[in-house]
């Protein structure tokens, strides 16, 4: 007799996207993976979702009686998911019809998260893994270095290292915490492919000052992690000054706070410290200073790695 097929529980929170859940559950239900136990917990409060559960017979529907948020939700998918290995997607995101069979044979007896790469819906742009962050991944963790391509939809977790991390707070740090909850606890790999489909929203948590202040108080929380390590303590600070900085920017044309940000950055950054600098003085002049900076250090690295004329050929998309 053969081996019998692990379950998979996927669990899918949602709030107000109807629409979009139903194209995250058939990409559930075209996985070439079986069996597969799909668990959709409505976060609206309201029962919202309960035409789009009523519709697939496939699905296990569980309604909140108020809205807890994407942690929460996910926690009480938790509480009902009977499977050996958990996947987490986003409602507006897509599963690959391959994903959960390529990412089950990554695992190992050290192995307890397998990520992959992604596709962005809208523009089609891809983001794969870093060859290296594999295996012990806890500084990249802690230097917000795993986005991307690692964030929830793209994981698939052994339900024994989950259980460790619960309950699954909510944290307005994006998937941070549940990143470095995993990373403190098991080692991760990966399978190089866009095997998820992520929609990008303009309201995004990810792109906020909220987000880069919960950021860090997780350094406050890791503290003793953190002091154990200088460096990645630093590339933190620098992530978080630097995205700090850009927000600002994005919200007005000229922001003293910006620039306080940008030398901030500066000061903490691991490489590439004339770069940061030459963003700092160039957010003096508001944001087309910040552009022109940028610009100009991307010339630079094209004229060193191609040439000038090279460098000018891309600048200007000229073909030779």
């Amino acid at each position: 007799m053969g081996v019998s097929s692990p379950t998979v529980s996927v669990i899918i929170p949602t709030y107000y996207r109807n629409d979009l859940l139903r194209e995250a559950v058939q990409s559930v239900l075209e996985q070439d993976h079986e069996p597969v136990e799909l668990i959709v917990v409505d976060d609206s409060g309201e029962a919202n979702a309960a035409p789009v559960a009523d519709a697939f017979d496939a699905i296990r529907y569980v309604a909140l009686d108020e809205n807890r948020g994407e942690n929460p939700a996910r926690d009480a998918g938790l509480d009902v998911a009977t499977g050996r290995y958990v996947q987490f997607l986003d409602d507006d995101d897509l599963l690959r019809p391959d994903k959960l069979s390529r990412q089950l044979a990554r695992f190992d007896d050290r192995t307890g998260v397998v990520y992959s790469g992604f596709r962005y819906y809208e523009s089609g742009a891809v983001e794969l893994p870093d060859d290296a962050v594999r295996g012990d991944v806890l500084d990249e963790a802690l230097a917000f270095e795993l986005w991307p391509p690692c964030f929830t939809s793209t994981l698939l977790v052994d339900r024994s290292v989950l259980e460790a991390t619960r309950p699954l707070r909510h944290h307005g740090a994006g998937d941070t915490t549940f990143l470095i909850g995993l990373a403190k606890r098991t080692e991760f790999d990966f399978v190089d492919e866009p095997l998820v489909e992520k929609r990008v929203h303009v309201d995004s948590l990810g792109f906020s000052l909220e987000n880069t202040s919960n950021k860090r108080q997780l350094l406050s929380d890791h503290e003793t992690l953190y002091r154990q390590r200088p460096t990645v303590r630093a590339a933190a600070l620098f992530h978080i000054y630097s995205h700090e900085g850009r927000i600002r920017m994005a919200d007005t044309a000229w922001s003293p706070r910006a620039t306080a940000a940008f030398a901030r950055a500066a000061y903490h950054a691991p490489s590439d410290t004339l770069k940061h600098a030459a963003t700092c003085l160039g957010s003096v002049f508001g944001r087309s200073g910040v552009e022109f900076a940028d610009s100009c250090y991307d010339f630079a690295v094209d004229c060193r790695e191609h040439g000038p004329l090279g460098a000018c050929r891309r600048a200007t998309r000229f073909s030779p």
